[in-house]
């Protein structure tokens, strides 16, 4: 019998440890939503050390995982950008052009150091749902624009 009440006393201090780390999670995170043509898009931004996770969803998944990168060269005036997906619709336009948009303004945004060292690496996962057209991305994409400025 005792060592039930022990078990249950640790556990109850293990439950009080793990709340208390996540009241002090060190990433940053922005949230909101916004509705296109009656449909709610949900936009969560993860600030990380090595990277930022931006995840824009439709349909409360996932869905496609892009990766990128931008590279400056040496002399820190050129810039260029690496776009790969790693899971998910590699032909959809919709992604690449999302992906490329937001890495762009990332690259602006940090563009006050030139340093080769100091690139931009973002990870996207966006999910959009089949009658999202190219038009109904600009008002996504400047509400991540807007999120990552403020």
């Amino acid at each position: 019998m005792t060592n039930n009440n022990n078990n249950d006393e640790n556990n109850e201090n293990n439950n009080e440890n793990i709340n208390k780390n996540i009241g002090s999670h060190p990433v940053k995170v922005k949230q909101t939503n916004i509705i296109i043509n009656e449909v709610t898009t949900d936009i969560v931004i993860s600030y990380f050390t090595d990277k930022i996770f931006v995840v824009i969803s439709q349909n409360k998944k996932l869905g496609t995982m892009v990766e990128a990168k931008t590279e400056r060269a040496i002399s820190g005036k050129e810039t260029s950008f690496n776009i790969n997906v790693i899971l998910g619709k590699r032909e959809d336009m919709r992604v690449n052009l999302t992906a490329r948009r937001l890495i762009e303004k990332l690259s602006v945004l940090n563009g006050s150091n030139d340093s080769p060292a100091n690139s931009v690496s973002l990870l996207l996962a966006i999910a959009l749902l089949k009658q999202t057209t190219l038009g109904d991305l600009k008002p996504i994409i400047a509400t991540v624009e807007e999120l990552l400025e403020s």
